[in-house]
């Protein structure tokens, strides 16, 4: 019974869990990237900006199909703590990712 238990969970919750996300931070954006979401339309993620601890911004970004990317312009001067947040439950995936970045020696321009 037990092989096939562990057959039945090894091929269903690979498409359960396989949702990614991931953020790439510099001083002048937060680049989200997505991946491996239901193939479906209206995938609606949460995406959270914080600077020193302080949100700075906060948005909603939908894609359709199981990718999706989104810039949020960010404008750092000097140096920074950037942490940038997503989480998602829609069309019956959940999830949540955190990243962060120290940033040093941002011009603010760019």
């Amino acid at each position: 019974m037990a092989p096939i238990v562990f057959a039945l969970f090894a091929l269903f919750a690979p498409a359960a869990w396989a949702h990614a996300g991931s953020a790439t931070i510099t001083c002048n954006k937060v680049k989200y990237v997505f991946s491996d979401f239901p193939n479906k339309p209206g995938n609606t993620i949460q995406e959270t900006i914080y600077e020193d601890g302080f949100k700075i911004d906060s948005q909603n970004y939908t894609f359709d199909g199981s990718t999706g990317s989104n810039v949020i312009r960010n404008l750092v001067v000097g140096s920074q703590y950037i942490q940038a947040e997503a989480s998602w439950d829609t069309n019956g995936v959940s999830g949540h990712f955190e990243d962060s970045k120290a940033l040093v020696g941002c011009g603010g321009i760019g």
